[in-house]
């Protein structure tokens, strides 16, 4: 969210350089041209928007004069604040209420389902509003669950009818783990409709192959040459990776201490 600004400010700091009586700068800056248009805003809105509209159909048995908002779901200390308030105060999000609560303080007092799977959040000693998103800027590493009651929650929201940003399912597909199940061809077969073997073999074909962290593994690695593998760590998220020597000491370190996966 905060990218196409940080390009805005460092081409001011850049023109003002210039009129320093210091400046030495002989090269004009040229920086990356941005998207104007941010996606994720623009999407919370999108989402926002269609709940409000399926919600009429349904014929909900909640008041129509309930306050219906967007949750932001966030850490316990947040580093990044200044890309959440520029999602937050997007002109896309100016008349949509939203709500940021910590995830380890929401419990069965603060965030509950009504009679229609509708999420709603306590924000008083008597009121409550709906909340037709849940955008989750945390839950992404596993001590992000290390409060009592956290999967419980986080199995409410999943329950909800409220839209998910992401969903746990999409979650866990990122997971190396998920991944490696989707490449074979028996289970992929269970999720699609083709008839042709070959078909199905042509899809899988584009796939890279994904092997799990097993001491199977590490005697085909062992066997092959490590400079052919890439050890990824289970989350998506970029970096973090092993490369040529540094793999079989990696892997046989995951396979003793039994953290096979992770």
């Amino acid at each position: 969210g905060i990218m196409p600004r940080v390009v805005n400010f460092h081409k001011y700091t850049f023109e003002l350089s210039k009129k320093c009586k210091e400046n030495t700068v002989t090269h004009e800056y040229k920086p990356p041209e941005m998207d104007k248009h941010l996606p994720v805003p623009e999407a919370l809105a999108d989402a926002h928007h269609f709940y409000c509209k399926e919600r009429t159909k349904l014929n909900s048995s909640v008041s129509g004069s309930v306050e219906i908002a967007i949750l932001f779901v966030i850490e316990d200390f947040v580093l990044n604040i200044f890309d959440h308030k520029t999602i937050e105060m997007h002109d896309s999000l100016t008349n949509i209420p939203v709500y940021r609560r910590i995830f380890r303080t929401l419990d069965s007092s603060t965030l509950r389902l009504g009679n229609e799977r509708e999420l709603l959040l306590r924000t008083g000693a008597n009121r409550e509003v709906e909340i037709s998103v849940v955008y989750f800027r945390t839950t992404y590493d596993p001590k992000d669950y290390n409060f009592d009651g956290s999967w419980q929650i986080r199995a409410l929201i999943e329950r909800s009818r409220a839209i998910k940003c992401p969903s746990l399912a999409l979650q866990l597909v990122g997971a190396k783990v998920f991944q490696t199940a989707l490449t074979n061809l028996k289970t992929l077969e269970h999720f699609l409709s083709l008839d042709d073997r070959s078909q199905k073999r042509q899809i899988l074909d584009t796939f890279v192959q994904f092997y799990p962290v097993n001491v199977d593994t590490l005697k085909i690695v062992q066997n092959y040459g490590s400079e052919r593998y890439v050890l990824k760590p289970n989350r998506e998220g970029g970096g973090h990776n092993y490369f040529g020597k540094e793999i079989i000491p990696k892997m046989m370190g995951v396979i003793n201490c039994d953290q096979v996966g992770k």
